[in-house]
């Protein structure tokens, strides 16, 4: 890699000339609309993991008032329950 040329390309030139302050500031517009996407995305997550589990939380919470309703003791009951209508 001598003179800014790689050895797999030898008739490229690896220096970039410099940007004009135009496009200076357009790359790095687009750089900051990509890292609010990803910060967005990654806060989209979150919220969706923190829903989540609090829907787990309330379901567990369903599931053992259940559970313990039925515990306990039961009178017998009087009535008959026939299969035919």
């Amino acid at each position: 890699m001598s003179n800014g040329k790689h050895r797999y390309f030898k008739n490229f030139d690896v220096r970039c000339p410099p940007l004009s302050e135009t496009h200076r500031q357009i790359k790095l517009f687009v750089m900051s609309k990509k890292s609010v996407i990803v910060v967005g995305g990654v806060y989209s997550f979150y919220l969706v993991k923190k829903g989540v589990e609090k829907q787990r939380y309330e379901h567990m919470k369903i599931r053992e008032r259940m559970k313990t309703s039925n515990t306990g003791e039961y009178e017998p009951s009087t009535r008959k329950f026939s299969s035919s209508l």
